[in-house]
């Protein structure tokens, strides 16, 4: 028909509404798709920080493993979880083995092939309550909750030559002279140790050689696994060996005198001969001691050589005493020692089962038995028992004065230490009218103290970032 025009939007209408469906079907999708990935991003996060958690748990059991029970010497059974080296049980002197491997299995089944690193020179122990040298497969951990595996081994020469160590760029004391490209996994070389060489008193790593009172650096890798993802971290870890010992007795003179006792009717009886006999402490020396070490040089001991008692020793002479210019300082020993304590107060002094207790005051101990590290920022009066030896094993540390009464308890009483006492200050030892006073030097109650410290980490790493 001539004119007519047509003019319906219901066509338009439907075109805009599929176009609008269509936006909304791909922002949909869009958003489901984001959603979806930060769900998965956020269950991969989650996965990563189990696996981190899994491997830092793995490696806190490897650092409390490789110490020995606080109650026992290095070297006495019962071991219980502890994990060591068994050829420091059986070697004279106890050098560690290089090709020495411990794993602790909380992840099960688990097999060698795991082990990227794995060597057929190496023991690939998997110790248990009742044997260091066991090989067989099980699960050994403390831990049943989380995923992770750990391998121990010693760090030798051949790990510090993969880190870089060569003759212009030393890594530890060389002693062999072999530098890069000297070792392999089926030779690798001494065991790094962690001491003080040469009477420095700044730690240091080192290759030993006739000295076997250092204990090895140890390398731990944590393999810690979560529901997606893996996580494997490094790190090496090592004993603190505390200050090096002279003496059964080591003072640093303040005036004209470092050492002076009065022994008119008991003995007072100071022997540097180590009471630990060889082999019975890994790592320990057992080299017999000057009986008392005096610094510096002209503060001689002051021991009345008409009361002196020195026991084995001629009577009414006195002991060797060595002098020389090996000062220790012994505020800066309690610094390095002081990581961790019991107590800050004199209370936590007592009976301390291999562990550290400090006090930052004046302190005198009465009559009470103790065992560890004392440590005293102050002057230290140590008294006998009255009817009973009063004793205390280990190690003492103090900035101040030391004074070590018999006790008046006569012949059956007395002081008895075994370790070794270490004095910024001035010593006075009475046993005139009181009771015997005795110091013994004893590498193995000075081991035993000192292994309460916790591993020191040397070094962290996050090798699933390189990988």
């Amino acid at each position: 028909m001539k004119g007519q025009t047509f003019n319906s939007e219901r066509g338009a209408i439907l075109v805009i509404a599929l176009i609008f469906v269509c936006v909304l079907a791909i922002a949909g999708s869009m958003a489901y798709q984001m959603t979806a990935s930060e769900l998965m991003i956020a269950k991969n996060f989650d996965s990563s920080k189990e696996a981190l958690y899994s491997a830092n748990a793995g490696l806190e059991e490897a650092r409390a493993a490789l110490g020995l029970p606080s109650t026992n010497p290095p070297g006495t059974p019962p071991y219980g979880n502890a994990i060591y080296d068994p050829a420091t049980d059986t070697s004279s002197p106890p050098y560690p083995n290089p090709n020495w491997t411990a794993y602790i299995l909380a992840t099960s089944p688990w097999v060698t092939g795991d082990d990227s690193g794995y060597h057929y020179a190496d023991t690939s122990y998997i110790p248990n309550s009742s044997s260091q040298t066991n090989t067989s497969i099980t699960t050994n951990s403390l831990q049943s909750d989380l995923e992770y595996w750990v391998k121990i081994r010693h760090k030798t020469e051949y790990d510090a030559e993969q880190q870089g160590h060569t003759t212009s760029n030393p890594l530890y004391d060389d002693d062999d002279g072999v530098t890069t490209g000297g070792h392999d996994p089926t030779n690798r070389g001494s065991v790094i140790a962690y001491g003080y060489p040469d009477g420095v008193l700044t730690a240091q790593a080192f290759t030993p050689s006739g000295e076997t009172s250092y204990r090895p650096v140890d390398i731990i890798i944590a393999y810690g696994i979560g529901e997606n993802s893996k996580t494997t971290i490094q790190t090496e870890v090592a004993h603190d060996p505390g200050p090096p010992i002279l003496a059964a007795l080591y003072a640093e003179a303040t005036s004209y005198s470092g050492v002076e006792g009065d022994a008119v009717t008991y003995k007072i009886d100071i022997n540097g001969e180590d009471q630990c006999t060889a082999g019975e402490c890994p790592f320990c020396g057992n080299a017999d001691k000057s009986d008392i070490y005096v610094y510096p040089a002209d503060a001689d001991p002051l021991l009345d050589d008409e009361d002196y008692n020195p026991g084995p020793y001629p009577g009414g002479s006195l002991p060797t005493i060595e002098l020389g210019d090996n000062n220790i300082n012994v505020n800066q020993g309690i610094t390095l020692l002081r990581v961790w304590e019991d107590s800050s107060t004199p209370s936590g002094c007592y009976n301390t089962d291999y562990k550290i207790c400090s006090s930052a005051s004046n302190v005198t101990i009465t009559d009470q038995n103790g065992t560890g590290i004392l440590l005293v920022q102050g002057n230290l009066t140590l008294e006998g028992g009255s009817a009973v030896e009063t004793s205390w094993k280990g190690l003492i540390l103090v900035t101040g004065e030391l004074t070590l009464n018999g006790g008046g308890g006569g012949s059956s009483g007395g002081l008895k230490i075994e370790g070794a006492v270490l004095v910024n200050g001035e010593v006075w030892i009475n046993a005139a009218n009181e009771g015997p006073v005795t110091i013994y030097y004893n590498s193995c109650a000075i081991d035993a103290a000192l292994n309460s410290i916790p591993m020191k980490t040397l070094s962290w790493e996050d090798l699933s970032i390189t990988e």
